[in-house]
């Protein structure tokens, strides 16, 4: 499963660097895109970084509807704008930008499956493909200065013999 969860990950990270070069983070001490995926980095207290884009991913499930062996697996993407003025009054129009650039960077809804442990990357022969992102309502975040917002988006992927 974490060939799938790379190979989404590297498609909207790239897409993303292509799409808007300047949404950087700089994390570790390593400037790169602005997309992270949680379970990949170290345990920290500090509250996400703002104009940041957090994957979260749940469990695969085999579903009797799809053909088999076909799973699904759920992403959750949560990202917060934060004001860039004291009153906090252009943080919906940062949101905005942000929801407008998920919504660019998952399109089209598919990639290459690959397995990235290696150099170069190998292709497995599949494809995986993901549902259009799911909005929810804008809400408050961790500070009044920024609005919340998490996506989910629902992966679909042919399972491989994937090692570890």
């Amino acid at each position: 499963m974490h060939f799938t969860k790379d190979s989404f990950y590297l498609a909207l990270r790239d897409r993303l660097a292509s799409l808007n070069p300047a949404r950087v983070i700089t994390l570790n001490g390593i400037t790169r895109p602005a997309i992270v995926v949680r379970e990949n980095e170290p345990l920290t207290a500090a509250r996400p970084m703002p104009n940041t884009f957090y994957l979260d991913f749940g469990e695969p499930k085999a579903h009797p509807r799809l053909p088999a062996p076909l799973l699904s697996l759920e992403c959750h993407i949560a990202f917060e704008a934060e004001s860039s003025t004291e009153a906090a009054t252009d943080r919906g129009r940062l949101l905005s930008q942000l929801t407008t650039e998920l919504l660019a960077v998952c399109s089209p809804q598919h990639t290459r499956k690959r397995d990235f442990t290696q150099a170069p990357s190998v292709d497995l022969g599949t494809n995986i493909f993901w549902s259009k992102p799911r909005l929810d309502d804008s809400e408050p975040a961790s500070s009044p200065s920024r609005l919340r917002r998490i996506a989910t988006v629902t992966l679909f992927f042919f399972p491989e013999q994937e090692l570890a």
